[in-house]
């Protein structure tokens, strides 16, 4: 199992995608099951102030469609192998370093892309963007702070998304899963 990790915005989602092209390993996308965002901001607030724990009830079902993919599968998601009980399946964590603010446009682009036929999708926003120096910013260090010294090989999220790619199959070789 290989975890592409890094903040919300950083690239995790292309890095998988092209690794699942070439590996033909399916995919379990964090995004598709999380509940964090829909929490209120106060609640992430205590979420991190009471140490940020990892449980099934921030993602509904992740952690049982990760393992029943089994050991050739891929993890998008923040948190790597910080994730309960899957930690000790993943045999390569790959972090993306990517500044803030540029993860933020990423996904501020993203976001928008989805959400433009979405009527209630500008209050959200402008919900989310008021509360991001008091949770989402505070998560996202606490992701960084947690996730990225378990890396196995760390990408530079500001490359193009190619050469991540190249550096990611260049680590897979190495350690001879490719």
């Amino acid at each position: 199992m290989i975890s592409v990790s890094g903040i919300p915005g950083s690239g995790k989602s292309t890095l998988a995608t092209a690794l699942s092209d070439m590996l033909s390993w399916p995919v379990i996308r964090f995004d598709d099951y999380e509940a964090l965002t829909a929490m209120h901001p106060s609640a992430v607030v205590d979420w991190l102030d009471h140490g940020a724990p990892l449980s099934d009830s921030l993602a509904p079902g992740f952690r049982q469609a990760a393992t029943l993919a089994g050991p050739e599968a891929i993890l998008d998601t923040p948190f790597g192998p910080l994730w309960p009980g899957l930690g000790e399946a993943i045999s390569v964590s790959v972090w993306i370093d990517c500044p803030f603010d540029i993860a933020l446009a990423r996904k501020l682009r993203t976001l928008a892309q989805a959400g433009t036929s979405d009527p209630g999708f500008a209050g959200w926003l402008e919900q989310w963007l008021s509360a991001y120096h008091l949770s989402t910013r505070r998560a996202y260090l606490d992701i960084s702070e947690r996730a990225r010294p378990l890396a196995h090989c760390i990408v530079d999220g500001t490359r193009p998304s190619s050469d991540s790619f190249g550096d990611v199959c260049a680590h897979l070789r190495a350690r001879q899963i490719v």
